[in-house]
């Protein structure tokens, strides 16, 4: 039972409590990432081969190869939740205050953004691709300074275990069960919201749309952290 408990803490971050994209890409990613760990592959390399990838499938959607870029980027993402769980696997914490993680995901976003401004190439576009990375870095901004600020302790949550909440939401009416999965899918920006660049596979114009989704979500979380902030005492 034990032994079940800490495979489980492995897979899965309390993210997944409430979110079900980033609770199934966490089980699809735990077999590659435990093949990285039998191979003693550091998480940082997987970070490296991360955001190489990016770089690479960035490529491949300037030159048109959408089917490439598709895979690569696929990839990309998948090893996004790979070299968390590597870490965890390894015993491997960050112990410094440099989360080379962290901004590595935050330069692969904002190569995204400088991609799709190249292959459009025009004033209005460069203009909205501007001010979407520009809420997208403001976000993150806010988003680390209230990550630093004390949790207050949530008695719903035990420190030593995982609960998986969004299975708990299935005994509730199904208006309230819907509206509990749903809604932290909305309003979450995660790797797993990647995804949704690929349906430019469908039309490349739809980045405009996925992209006006994500500045949505950015502006909702500015404004819940600047009353975070502003709520917080010095």
């Amino acid at each position: 039972m034990k032994e079940n408990k800490n495979i489980k803490n492995l897979i899965f971050t309390p993210a997944c409590n409430t979110n079900l994209v980033i609770w199934v890409m966490s089980s699809i990613c735990f077999p590659i990432s435990k093949l990285f760990a039998t191979y003693k592959i550091s998480p940082n390399l997987i970070t490296v081969l991360s955001f190489i990838l990016i770089i690479i499938s960035c490529s491949f959607l300037l030159q048109g190869k959408l089917i490439l870029f598709s895979l690569t980027f696929i990839f990309s993402i998948l090893l996004d939740f790979c070299d968390g769980q590597v870490a965890r696997i390894l015993k491997k914490s960050n112990d410094t205050k440099f989360n080379f993680d962290h901004l590595s995901d935050i330069i692969k976003v904002s190569i995204i953004y400088l991609t799709f401004g190249i292959l459009f190439d025009e004033f209005y576009s460069w203009i909205f691709f501007f001010i979407s990375h520009f809420l997208f870095s403001f976000y993150i901004y806010l988003h680390s300074i209230v990550s630093n600020i004390p949790k207050v302790k949530n008695n719903l949550i035990k420190k030593d275990r995982i609960n998986f909440l969004f299975f708990e939401y299935f005994k509730l009416n199904f208006f309230k069960m819907i509206y509990k999965i749903l809604i932290p899918l909305i309003i979450t920006f995660n790797a797993g919201s990647l995804f949704l660049i690929l349906l430019i596979l469908i039309d490349i114009k739809m980045i405009y749309v996925v992209f006006l989704y994500f500045n949505f979500v950015f502006i909702f979380r500015i404004f819940k952290n600047s009353k975070k902030l502003l709520n917080t005492k010095k």
